[in-house]
């Protein structure tokens, strides 16, 4: 299978976009002093992907153009006042790189990725290496499992329930779903 530059430089960045997030919103951060320095980095190496996925494409039209012209300025001007400049300017850069990408390759990496960092989640909080903790509110104890909050493995899961629809809907009977 042969893969072109731009495509995999999209695919990586895409990679450690998801990987920032995911462990951003794990109790790796707690458990692991200097991670949350290495994460920004990551930020910008990914942009660094982007904009050579973008530019390496070939395919930039006057549309694209126009598009950045007009939603930079407002972006810069959301991104200041919110205090979310990495996050909002990473969206901006895979919504104009990702046109040129296969969805369903996307999604399928996207799922991938969720089920093996999962996997590292679970495997790390049954071996102790990231703390137990609870949460009694009345007669429910809630389980963080290694996140942040108790709900975001359920988030997860969802997000590949979702994106496993989506990707093999030819292949799942509708009496399934």
């Amino acid at each position: 299978m042969k893969v072109k530059v731009p495509d995999f430089s999209f695919y990586l960045a895409y990679l450690l976009i998801l990987f920032n997030g995911f462990i951003s919103n794990t109790d790796f951060v707690k458990v692991i002093p200097g991670i949350l320095g290495f994460l920004t980095p990551i930020y910008f190496i990914s942009w660094l992907l982007l904009a050579l996925a973008f530019f390496f494409n070939g395919k930039i039209s006057s549309y694209k153009i126009v598009a950045i012209i007009i939603f930079l300025p407002i972006l810069s001007l959301v991104s200041l006042k919110s205090g979310h400049f990495q996050a909002l300017f990473t969206l901006f850069l895979l919504i104009i790189t990702v046109s040129n990408v296969n969805l369903n390759s996307v999604f399928k990496l996207h799922c991938y990725f969720l089920v093996i960092m999962m996997f590292a989640v679970a495997v790390s909080f049954k071996l102790g290496i990231l703390p137990q903790r609870l949460v009694f509110r009345g007669t429910t104890v809630r389980y963080f499992l290694g996140y942040d909050y108790t709900s975001f493995f359920l988030n997860y899961l969802f997000h590949l329930i979702c994106i496993g629809i989506f990707v093999f809907r030819d292949k799942i009977p509708y009496l399934v779903i």
